[in-house]
């Protein structure tokens, strides 16, 4: 008897959260299932060689994903990126094989079943509420981007636009658990003027995420006077280019030490880069420093001191 009342109140709880989950929102279930319908038509289509009725699908599932999405983050997602062969129609997951050896007995997960609670997740992290928050009156992009075959990694990227300048966002979402990357990011940039700064630093993400500016990355003191020295190289690399190309007028001896110096300047255009990003004390950043100074000698007094610098920061 004991046992029957457990199992009445069990599926008491079970029909008292359906019921809530249907009143927050009634066609949450439906719509999400939906997707894997229009996935499964999709896939179809593709396997038969069918390009019409793949477009078809495709725009289906791209206006269903902007429906889901918007009502799941709680802010108006204006455009899905697909691309055939890139992110639709969506892989199964046994179709989805680990690249790396220290990956290979991680469970892989379909993403679509998943879907709900990767974007419920999202939309508890602190860099989303910001994100979201500062850029919800602004055009949205979101790109599902297929990562699984390195750790089980779905990728949502999110870009903000306002004329030319994007404002740029990422998360990791384990395809089985939902477990959500827990750092911040943000990039800011201009595709047609071809630049852009990013930034994995809190104080920097969240002081540009406070800013009225629509985007911009105030970089820490050090991680500016790195920028500078980066700039400083960048313009030795121009003054070099100015004169190969004038190189009518000079001897093949002249561009023997030209071509040498812009291979120094290039390895230690890629180390600052590495500082930048935070990596100056990683094993990418010793093989690069033991691979200059073996052919260089040691490195720049100026560049040590800002590694010092940086040392004393963190």
């Amino acid at each position: 008897m004991k046992l029957e009342y457990v199992i009445i109140a069990a599926v008491g709880v079970l029909a008292f959260v359906s019921l809530g989950l249907i009143a927050n929102d009634p066609n949450d279930v439906v719509s999400f299932s939906g997707l894997e319908k229009i996935n499964q038509d999709a896939q179809d289509a593709k396997a038969s060689e069918n390009q019409d009725l793949l477009d078809k699908n495709r725009l289906k599932m791209k206006k269903h994903l902007e429906t889901v999405t918007s009502s799941s983050l709680g802010v108006d997602i204006d455009s899905i990126y697909l691309k055939e062969d890139w992110n639709f129609p969506f892989r199964d997951s046994s179709e989805v094989k680990h690249t790396l050896e220290e990956y290979e007995s991680t469970p892989i997960c379909n993403i679509l079943p998943n879907l709900s609670l990767h974007l419920q997740n999202i939309r508890q992290t602190e860099l989303f509420q910001m994100y979201g928050e500062k850029y919800q009156n602004y055009f949205i992009e979101l790109d599902i981007a297929d990562e699984r075959y390195y750790n089980s990694t779905v990728h949502y990227g999110f870009s903000a636009k306002s004329g030319n300048n994007h404002a740029s966002t990422h998360f990791h979402v384990d395809s089985c658990t939902g477990q959500t990357s827990d750092y911040l990011y943000l990039r800011c940039h201009n595709p047609v003027l071809g630049n852009g700064t990013g930034s994995n630093y809190r104080n920097e993400v969240i002081t540009s995420l406070q800013s009225d500016e629509f985007c911009k990355i105030i970089l820490e003191p050090w991680k500016e006077k790195l920028a500078k020295y980066n700039e400083k190289i960048s313009n030795d690399v121009d003054t070099y280019l100015v004169k190969i190309q004038q190189q009518d007028s000079n001897s093949p001896e002249d561009m023997i030490p030209i071509t040498k110096d812009l291979h120094r300047l290039n390895q230690l255009d890629n180390m600052v880069r590495l500082a930048m990003d935070g990596n100056h004390d990683g094993a990418e950043f010793s093989e690069k420093m033991k691979k200059y100074e073996l052919r260089y000698g040691s490195l720049p007094d100026e560049f040590l001191e800002l590694l010092g610098e940086i040392e004393n920061e963190n």
